[in-house]
Formats: structure tokens, sequence, C-alpha cells
């Protein structure tokens, strides 16, 4: 079977547009990545900055270990975590712009946080990333919060 010359430039076309699908894909999926990875840091850090950070700490009366540690279920400190959080991810230039639509942090055992963002992409397309992270409780020797027990 001979090529035409039009069937030729529907062929280089065709594997044109394919490669730029597969390019874009790519862009997609490592920015998508780059951010969750980023948002997951920044989680941990304001987690563990507001930890350290705080004034207010509880007693856990644990018998053979008492120890103070933030509690995280608290309206101020969540808010304090919100903060730190947001001015990270907004100092952080690999970011890109996004939105934090939904933040909830749970205190049990350890420390949960979800987060989900909103950014934009080509041609205004609003895209979702969602991320949840276990961030262990510090705890305390003294209620100061000056020594970390191991």
């Amino acid at each position: 079977m001979k090529l035409t010359r039009t069937r030729l430039w529907i062929l280089l076309v065709i594997v044109a547009l394919l490669a730029g699908f597969l390019i874009w894909a790519n862009q997609y999926t490592s920015k998508r990545d780059a951010l969750e990875h980023a948002l997951n840091d920044k989680m941990n850090n304001a987690v563990n900055t507001v930890q350290h950070s705080a004034v207010e700490r509880v007693k856990v009366e644990d018998p053979s270990n008492p120890h103070f540690i933030v509690n995280m279920n608290h309206e101020d400190i969540q808010s304090f975590v919100t903060r730190e959080l947001l001015e990270q991810l907004n100092n952080d230039s690999s970011v890109p712009p996004i939105k934090l639509t939904h933040y909830q942090i749970t205190q049990l055992k350890d420390i949960d946080v979800y987060a989900d963002v909103k950014y934009t992409t080509v041609f205004g397309i609003t895209k979702t990333v969602s991320a949840h992270l276990t961030v262990p409780v510090v705890r305390f020797k003294d209620e100061a919060g000056d020594e970390v027990l191991k």
C-alpha cells in the first residue's frame, strides 16, 4: 500500500496530537503529584510547629508515664494550624495558586489531618487534590513544653 501525501499528513497530525496529549497528561500528573507532596509536607510542618509553640497543653494521666500534649480538637488550636498551613503554602513558590476548600483535624491517639485544595489547570479547568496525613502526638514532660518525652 502506497502512502499518498494526504495520508502521510493525516498520519503526522495524528501522531503530533497523540504526542501533545501525552506531554499534557505527564505535565498534569507531575503538577498534581508535586502539589500533593507539598500539601502533605506543609500540613506536617504546620501541625508540628503548633505542637511545639502552643501555650496551652493538657495533662494526660497515664499511670506509667504522665505527660502533657496539645489538644488539637480545640478550635483555637485548629485555627492556628490552619493559619500556619496557609502561610507556608503561600510562601512556597512551587505551589500554584490554590483554594483550601476543606480542612479537618481530629485527635485521638494520633493527629489526623484532612485537606482538600482546588487549583486551576489548562483552559481554566479546576481540579481538586485531597490529602490525609497522620502525625504523631508530641508528648511533653511538663506544661511549659520545654522537654519532649521520647
